[in-house]
C-alpha cells in the first residue's frame, strides 16, 4: 500500500504537464526580453505574452483538481498557494528595492516613496484596481500575474467549492463569453492587465476567464478520464498536442497580427485536456524527473529574468542581434533561475528550523 501512494503522490506533477510550463515560461522570458530593449512589434517574439494565458488555463484545472480531492476553505487555499510564492518573489523584491536604495544616494524621501510603491507589490495586490498610480513601475516583473492569481484564485475557488454546479454549469460560461470578449472588442487583443473596467482591472477579467476555463476543462477531464481510447484516437490526441504547441511556438515567434490572441486560451485549454488523460506515447516519454523540476524551475526563472537581464546580459549584448543573443540570453536567464530557487529553498529550510 504505501508504494502505491508513493507511486501516486511522484506522478502528481505529470513530466509532460511541467515541461509545457517551462515552455511557456521560456516565451514569456523571451517577450520580456524584447519588451525591455523596447523593440517589441519590430522583432521576434513579439506574441510570446500568450504564455500566460496557458498558466491561467492550467492554475483553474489544479485549482479544481485539489478542491474535488482535498476540498479548503478559499482562504486555506489562497494562503496555500501564496506561501509557494511569497519566499522567492519577496526576495526578488528585497534585492530590487536595496538596489533602488543605492542610486537614490541618501535621497530619503524617493527611498520612502519607492517603499510606499513596492507595498502594493509587496501584498499581492498590485492588480487589484486598489492602486492609487495607473502607471507606476514593478519592482518585480510578474507581479501583476501573482497578484491575480490570488486574488481570481481566492474568488474562483469559493465559487467552485460552494456552488459548483452554478458555476461550471452557468456562471463561468458567462463569464468568460463576457470578460474575454469584452477586452477582445475594446483593446483587439487579451494582452491588457492595467486598463481598469468598473474598479476591476483587465488582468483580473482575463484571469479569471481563463482560469473558468480550467475549471470547465476539469470537470470535461473527470467525464473523460476513465474512458478507453483507441489507439487510433490515442495517436489524434498526440498529433493534436504537437500541432498546438508547435503553431503556439510559430505564433510567439512572428510577429503577426494579435488579434488571433483570443483562441488561445482555448486551445491551451484542449491541450491540458489530452495531457492530463496521459494516453500518449509522448506522456511516458515526458514523465521523467528533469522534467518535474524543469516545471517547478518555471517560477523562479518567471521572478527573475527581468532582473538578471537588465543587469549581467543587458549592458554587454544589447546591441547584438537577437538570433545571436538567444543563445546567450537563455542559459544565463536559466542560470539565474536555478540561483533564486537554490536561495530561496535555504531561506525555507531556515524558517522551518
Amino acid at each position: 500500500m504505501e508504494k502505491v501512494k508513493d507511486k501516486i503522490a511522484g506522478s502528481e506533477r505529470k513530466g509532460l504537464v511541467e515541461l509545457c510550463r517551462f515552455f511557456f515560461c521560456l516565451l514569456i522570458v523571451m517577450y520580456h526580453v524584447e519588451y525591455t530593449d523596447g523593440q517589441t512589434n519590430t522583432q521576434h517574439w513579439a506574441n510570446a505574452f500568450i504564455g500566460v494565458e496557458f498558466f491561467f488555463v492550467l492554475s483553474g484545472f489544479l485549482l479544481s483538481k485539489q478542491a474535488s480531492n482535498n476540498p479548503l476553505t478559499a482562504i486555506q487555499y489562497t494562503l496555500k498557494t501564496a506561501k509557494t510564492v511569497v519566499i522567492p518573489f519577496w526576495l526578488m523584491l528585497a534585492v530590487q528595492f536595496l538596489i533602488s536604495c543605492i542610486r537614490a544616494k541618501r535621497n530619503f524621501p524617493a527611498v520612502f516613496e519607492a517603499l510606499s510603491k513596492s507595498l502594493w507589490e509587496v501584498f499581492f495586490l498590485w492588480d487589484t484596481g486598489l492602486r492609487p498610480e495607473k502607471g507606476m513601475e514593478q519592482f518585480v516583473s510578474g507581479g501583476w500575474y501573482l497578484s491575480a492569481l490570488l486574488v481570481v484564485g481566492y474568488f474562483v475557488y469559493y465559487l467552485y467549492v460552494n456552488h459548483k454546479k452554478t458555476f461550471v454549469h452557468f456562471l463561468a460560461p458567462l463569464c468568460i463569453l463576457m470578460m474575454l470578449g469584452y477586452i477582445e472588442r475594446e483593446y483587439h487583443s487579451i494582452q491588457r492587465q492595467y486598463d481598469t473596467v468598473f474598479g476591476l482591472t483587465t488582468g483580473l477579467l482575463r484571469g479569471f476567464a481563463e482560469m473558468s476555463i480550467g475549471v470547465i476543462v476539469y470537470e470535461i477531464h473527470c467525464y473523460f478520464k476513465n474512458r478507453h481510447f483507441t489507439r487510433f484516437q490515442e495517436i489524434l490526441f498526440l498529433a493534436y498536442e504537437v500541432l498546438v504547441l508547435s503553431g503556439t511556438a510559430l505564433f510567439a515567434y512572428l510577429n503577426t497580427n494579435v488579434a488571433m490572441d483570443g483562441f488561445f486560451p482555448f486551445l491551451f485549454g484542449s491541450i491540458v485536456f489530452t495531457m492530463f488523460l496521459n494516453r500518449t506515447y509522448i506522456d511516458s516519454i515526458f514523465d521523467k524527473a528533469l522534467f518535474r523540476y524543469l516545471g517547478k524551475l518555471s517560477l523562479y526563472v518567471y521572478l527573475s529574468h527581468r532582473w538578471f537581464y537588465a543587469y549581467f546580459l543587458k549592458p554587454f549584448i544589447g546591441g547584438y542581434r537577437m538570433r545571436y543573443r538567444i543563445l546567450i540570453e537563455l542559459p544565463v536567464l536559466i542560470a539565474g533561475g536555478i540561483v533564486l530557487m537554490l536561495v530561496s529553498n535555504r531561506l525555507k529550510a531556515l524558517l522551518k528550523k
